[in-house]
């Protein structure tokens, strides 16, 4: 990856944590400024302002924060990640190995434009998901992706994760977060990128340079295909016929969505689902969009909200203007083809978003069309290996949040309990937003950006994982349990790499990692762990071209005497690359697999400094070297220990094929070197 030169100043800015104040109001005041932000929108919408998708986001969320958000402090927290996606941009722009030439169709001027926009979203798509570095006078500096609140993945426990102003903050988001900041992005730039909206999901289109348009995922830095997006949302195909799945916004249809966030703030701040603003914001955005989905879900749940406060049965309402409108709405909805996630999906949903092993049987929904002929078929291939119903056929009854539907009939049959999921989590279907594409590991070069051979998305890995996971069907004898192996390869290297230090380090991983650890998977099955560690030293001058294959297994290590500290930029970079200290690895403080962890995906240094803990407990293998006990006395680091939450941890984020077999993160091609830091080894001739 190329680097950019900075100015130290600006790049110290870049890190400043943007902090927004928040004042006291009384209630009337606090709702007062959604009132207002709502005719702000309004005066956008009939054209008494100019259009801005990032106006329209600080008109919302600033409302919520009882305009008491610093906005001069946001517009400087996004001028200067701009300025950092312009450097990226100016450093990688390359019209020696395109062709401009005039067509028939495009003059050379509009190939440029094109080959710019296109430059300009991987610039903004790099900088988001991955690791960038830039140099400023004789420092490295590095700015982390932005990454998904998996914690409270669709911002129902606390609405600020919906927030771009709290993205910037925290670089913690949902998809709506993640989608918006992308958008004002590339409105500060013309990018032309385009938001899209399916149920339960929200990203980014554009085309790549030569015209062709691709499904952008921020939150697993993926491009799935039309199809992926359409089973994995459940989409019906009448749905996305009629035009409310899978749709492009326009700049119109993109601040009318922001009525639909504003009105959600709304009801998380003041704790009501059907006050009249709620329902004034669904109808004001579906004026202005009529397909808006995220709209027509939240007006029908005004409606849904104020029928089951009367506490009536739906017999007792039959003849009720409000019942009537209501039935009159599901029927519209039931029509243009929605059919609402069954609440299997959501529960596995869920608790792969908030990185969870499902605790409860899960069903096998591939299709057997010829099992009532006694022929086995075992060539039905679905997208999510069973998983879920990808049939997507109109049930007898459907449910619409609280409501059951009679599809025959086509008339409300009851209302039911709360739906929540098997933990508790509250789901809110209007502003679902889910991170999708499970196939993304297996086609990692079908991208956008194939105009730009050095960029960093080309295999995006931000947690720096490495290594290979197998399910086998080997069982332990002892256990009875299948296992389930993990093999890493580390290529020492350099002028400390001695045979002694290379069987340290091998002794140290495989001694470390083989504890009697158990893994269990989203099926419900146990498997033992067991890590397969090999070293090996290498000749220096074969290292670039071994990492140019790119194999996730092998991991690439420098030995030196000269260096501060050992570290594995793997955990920060995206990678299998990293520097051992000599005298660490002779020191026996389980160096080795300290930084095996962070190329595994465990926790980046930036994540744990200041980190202190109780005297008694356990010393994990995250605890870096200085670290102290909350009393203040030094930890004895040859006490760490890799845990069972470790390999939880590790195993967590592999996605497994059909085969059993899962890349721990993806391999990256960057190199360590003592004057220009980390290098990618495909600038190097």
């Amino acid at each position: 990856m190329k680097t950019i030169q900075l100015l130290t100043v600006l790049l110290w800015g870049q890190f400043f944590s943007v902090q927004f104040v928040l004042a006291s109001d009384t209630l009337t005041q606090s709702k007062s400024h959604f009132y207002l932000a709502k005719q702000n929108l309004v005066d956008m919408l009939e054209g008494k302002k100019t259009l801005s998708y990032e106006q329209a986001i600080t008109i919302i969320e600033n409302a919520y924060w009882e305009n008491k958000a610093d906005l001069s402090l946001f517009n400087y927290s996004v001028d200067l990640h701009l300025k950092n996606i312009q450097r990226l941009i100016d450093a990688n722009r390359n019209y020696s190995n395109q062709d401009f030439k005039r067509t028939l169709l495009e003059t050379e001027e509009q190939k440029k434009a094109k080959y710019e926009r296109s430059l300009a979203n991987w610039a903004i798509f790099s900088y988001m998901t991955d690791t960038t570095f830039f140099v400023g006078q004789d420092k490295l500096f590095y700015n982390l992706p932005f990454s998904y609140s998996t914690n409270d993945p669709l911002g129902t426990i606390n609405w600020s994760n919906t927030q771009v102003i709290n993205l910037l903050d925290t670089k913690k988001g949902n998809c709506f977060a993640l989608v918006s900041l992308f958008k004002i992005f590339s409105e500060r730039l013309n990018s032309q990128a385009i938001i899209c909206t399916a149920p339960g999901h929200i990203y980014i289109r554009h085309a790549d340079h030569k015209g062709i348009f691709h499904n952008v995922e921020l939150a697993t830095g993926a491009f799935p295909g039309t199809g992926s997006m359409e089973t994995l949302t459940y989409t019906t195909d009448e749905a996305t016929k009629n035009g409310i799945s899978l749709r492009e916004l326009d700049l119109k249809q993109s601040v009318a969505l922001c009525l639909v966030y504003l009105a959600k703030g709304y009801e998380y701040k003041f704790n009501t689902r059907n006050d009249d603003f709620i329902l004034e914001c669904a109808e004001l955005a579906l004026k202005y969009d009529s397909l808006n989905l995220n709209a027509m879900l939240l007006k029908a749940e005004v409606l849904e909200e104020r029928l089951i406060a009367k506490n009536k049965t739906v017999a007792q309402l039959q003849k009720e203007k409000d019942f009537i409108e209501y039935e009159n709405f599901i029927n519209h909805l039931f029509s243009l083809g929605y059919r609402e996630m069954p609440m299997e999906m959501k529960n596995l949903v869920i608790s792969r978003l908030r990185k969870e092993d499902a605790p409860f049987p899960i069903k096998d929904h591939t299709p057997k069309p010829n099992e009532h002929l006694g022929v086995k078929n075992d060539r039905y291939f679905t997208l999510s290996g069973g998983l879920f119903d990808e049939m997507m056929l109109t049930k007898p009854v459907e449910q619409y949040h609280r409501t059951h539907f009679d599809t025959k009939k086509k008339k409300i049959s009851k209302f039911i309990p709360v739906d929540t999921t098997y933990n508790k989590y509250p789901i809110d279907l209007v502003v679902f937003a889910w991170q999708i594409d499970p196939l993304a590991h297996k086609f990692a070069y079908l991208s956008p950006y194939s105009a730009f051979n050095n960029n960093p998305i080309y295999y995006v890995d931000p947690d720096g994982r490495s290594g290979i996971a197998y399910k086998t069907d080997k069982k332990n004898e002892s256990t009875g349990r299948p296992i389930l192996k993990v093999v890493s390869n580390y290529y020492i290297y350099g002028e400390a790499a001695t045979e002694a230090r290379r069987n340290s380090i091998e002794s140290d991983l495989n001694n470390n990692y083989n504890k009697g650890f158990t893994f269990t998977d989203n099926a419900g099955t146990t498997y033992d762990v067991v890590f397969e560690f090999k070293a090996e030293i290498v000749d220096a001058s074969k290292v670039n071209s071994m990492m140019k294959e790119l194999n996730a297994e092998n991991n690439f290590f420098e030995a030196r005497t000269d260096v501060a500290e050992s570290h594995a930029l793997t955990g920060v970079y995206g990678g299998n690359a990293g520097v051992f200290k000599a005298s660490d690895l002779d020191a026996n403080i389980g160096t080795a697999s300290h930084e095996a962890n962070h190329g595994f995906g465990g926790p980046n240094h930036p994540d744990l400094i200041g980190k202190t803990i109780s005297e008694g407990a356990d010393i994990d293998i995250t605890i870096p070297q200085n670290s102290t006990y909350s009393s203040g006395k030094s930890i004895d680091i040859t006490n760490r220990k890799v845990t069972q939450q470790n390999v939880n941890d590790i195993l967590n984020k592999v996605t497994f094929d059909k085969n059993g077999k899962g890349e721990v993160g993806t391999a990256r091609p960057h190199k360590y070197d003592k004057e220009k830091g980390y290098t990618d080894v495909r600038d190097e001739k």
